[in-house]
Order: C-alpha cells, then sequence, then structure tokens
C-alpha cells in the first residue's frame, strides 16, 4: 500500500527525477563509500518521501511538480546568464528568462489547482461520512446504551473516550 516506506531504489528514482546533480553525487558516493552512501540515502529518504508517495498515488501531480522544479533551476541559470551577458545580449537573454518564468507560473498554478481539487474531493469525501454518520444517530444510541448497560452489568469500568480502561489499584490515573 501508499503507507509503506519507500525503498531505497524508489528514492534514487524520485531524487533523479527531482535533483539530477544530487543523484550523481549519489552514484559517485554509492560507487566510494557503501556506508556513506547508506547514510546519505537514509537522509534523504526522509525527505523525499511525500514525493514517493505522490508519485505512486498521483503521477500527474508528481510530474508537474517536477517541470515546476525544473523550470524553476533552468530559470535560475537564465538569470545568471542574463546578468553576466553583455549589454548587447541582455535584453534577449531577460526575454528568455521571462518566458521561463512564465511557464514556471503555469506549472504552479497547474500543481495548486491539482492539490485544491484533491483536498476538495477529501472534504467531499469527509462530508458524506459526516451525514452517514449523523443518518445513524438513533442507531448509535442504541448500540451505545446497549454496549454502556452491558459493561455495567459485568462490573467493567466504562471505557474512556480514547478506547482505554482504568485499572483500579494499579496506582495510575485514569487516562
Amino acid at each position: 500500500g501508499s503507507g509503506r516506506a519507500p525503498s531505497a531504489e524508489e528514492v534514487l528514482g524520485v531524487i533523479k527525477e527531482l535533483n539530477p546533480r544530487l543523484f550523481e553525487r549519489l552514484e559517485r558516493v554509492r560507487a566510494a563509500d557503501e556506508e556513506a552512501f547508506n547514510g546519505m540515502l537514509r537522509e534523504a529518504s526522509e525527505r523525499v518521501h511525500q514525493f514517493v508517495r505522490e508519485r505512486r498515488e498521483n503521477p500527474d501531480l508528481f510530474q508537474s511538480r517536477v517541470q515546476a522544479m525544473r523550470l524553476e533551476r533552468q530559470a535560475g541559470e537564465q538569470a545568471r546568464r542574463a546578468h553576466a551577458a553583455a549589454e548587447s545580449d541582455r535584453p534577449g537573454a531577460e526575454a528568455e528568462l521571462r518566458a521561463t518564468v512564465s511557464r514556471l507560473f503555469d506549472q504552479r498554478a497547474k500543481v495548486q489547482a491539482s492539490e485544491i481539487e484533491r483536498l476538495g474531493t477529501r472534504l467531499d469525501d469527509a462530508r458524506k461520512r459526516f451525514e452517514v454518520m449523523v443518518g445513524n444517530r438513533e442507531r448509535f444510541i442504541e448500540q451505545h446504551t446497549k454496549e454502556l448497560m452491558d459493561r455495567a452489568a459485568r462490573g467493567a469500568e466504562p471505557e474512556e473516550p480514547d478506547g482505554s480502561t482504568p485499572r483500579p489499584g494499579d496506582g495510575s490515573p485514569p487516562r
């Protein structure tokens, strides 16, 4: 399922897509020092986990995010080139940068729209669960009343709201 920890290869695959330079550095370290590589990979794995999950669950959103990150790097490189360009070349270099930043904006907007859509779906699902819960009010009242009466008949302690049961005489306060 999507809750499992990402494998080393999944983490490396995501790093390769998100940050090719880091991927190349990891590969060089892997060839030279497996232990150092494993440490770097563990550290990266924690940061990359959300991207691995997104790649599994929503590949289109993941690709949009990767494209936005690539455009961000490209824009940074173009800005450095434009800044260093001769005065006569600067307008063209700035126009190229502006076009990249325009594509970057569109890509970020696409990512944001996708995230809003996903949140809307989650909210719709939560509303439906709430409606079902409210619709089952009487059944809940009946069942819970019966459970409480059954516990009382057995002499059992009532359950705490967190599902735990206090144990009298063990010295700990009821939670």
